[in-house]
């Protein structure tokens, strides 16, 4: 009896250690960690490289392992605002004009996170164009003129207003501004509905290489060096995942400097045709050469640049007050990620 009581006692004691054991081999083992899905919204590419980059992932060392990446294309840099509010989106680019609305009006707790476009006099930074014949050869022959804009609001309507102010015109009372689509622009100068476009690329390169455009002013002749576009985060995104998004910039800038890399700027230019699926004949001529936006090698926003933009909002009226973006900016995961490509 006693034997059996014995053997029975061995028997719950093996039992136990086994799943004790088993247990253990459970806690040390390594959970598999469903990768962060990163919400990043863009506007209008190939201005903005990044869309490019997600398209050929393979460069990326990290993605689909801690992170991926979800893209949401916006019409105009308004609508991320209130993606960014309504938290549909973790990163957005934002003009600095929406920026400022961001935080001035919707109260949004953002950061500034990295480069996406700037406007320098040594590169291509949106053109006023007339036709070829206009009898306009100087700013200021617009009084009286109709000039288009693609809304009001935006840095090219500031840019506009700015330069007419210096000549002593004011809009709606010296000239007038409509707001036209950028792929209507050209169009609407041709039809005479317009006296001046505004054009971005490549409508500005396609309205030079049909003789049907003649730049004015550009937008670096009216606002000198300008942080125009720069992607923003939410505050407690960064916060709540900052481990793994230290990979995720790793590859933002991994993919950014590929980008960028004239030795790959023939695979890039396959890939905006892919992105926009229009010809890639009509990209060949200005993307990245000096008829293209300045970015940033290493993907740093212009802060000083950023502070004279916000500066001349409140100039001319477009907000009620200026402030200062260094409260705004979270650069350390850009500049970490130098560090790691290094």
């Amino acid at each position: 009896m006693r034997h059996l009581q014995r053997s029975r006692r061995r028997r719950v004691i093996g039992g136990i250690a086994t799943w004790l054991v088993l247990l253990a081999c459970v806690a040390v083992a390594p959970a598999t960690a469903t990768p962060l899905v990163v919400r990043l919204g863009w506007i209008t590419a190939p201005a903005e490289i990044m869309p490019m980059v997600y398209m050929h992932p393979t460069m990326l060392k990290h993605y689909g392992k801690s992170y991926t990446v979800e893209l949401t294309r916006f019409r105009g840099s308004g609508p991320p605002v209130a993606a960014l509010a309504a938290k549909e989106v973790d990163l957005a680019a934002l003009s600095y004009a929406s920026f400022a609305n961001a935080i001035l009006n919707a109260k949004l707790d953002l950061r500034v996170v990295a480069d996406d476009l700037q406007l320098r006099k040594e590169n291509f930074s949106g053109a006023f164009v007339v036709k070829p014949d206009s009898a306009i050869t100087s700013v200021a022959q617009i009084r009286g003129k109709t000039v288009g804009v693609q809304s009001f609001g935006s840095g090219a309507d500031l840019s506009l207003r700015m330069m007419m102010r210096r000549h002593g015109l004011e809009a709606f009372r010296d000239y007038n501004i409509i707001e036209v689509g950028i792929p209507n622009q050209l169009a609407y100068l041709q039809e005479g509905k317009l006296d001046v476009a505004n054009l971005t690329q490549p409508f500005y390169s396609r309205a030079l290489a049909q003789k049907k455009g003649r730049p004015l002013f550009f937008n670096a002749d009216s606002l000198g060096n300008t942080q125009f576009v720069f992607y923003v985060a939410r505050r407690e995104f960064l916060d709540r995942h900052r481990a793994v998004l230290g990979d995720f910039f790793e590859d933002f800038l991994r993919g950014w400097r590929w980008v960028l890399a004239p030795a790959n700027r023939d695979a890039v230019l396959d890939l905006a045709a892919r992105v926009t699926k229009q010809p890639r004949a009509i990209y060949e001529s200005w993307m990245l050469t000096k008829l293209d936006y300045f970015r940033d090698a290493d993907a740093l926003p212009d802060i000083a640049a950023l502070n004279t933009s916000l500066a001349q909002l409140k100039e001319m009226g477009f907000t009620k007050e200026s402030f200062d973006a260094t409260p705004y900016l979270d650069l350390s995961f850009i500049k970490q990620a130098a560090e790691r490509l290094r």
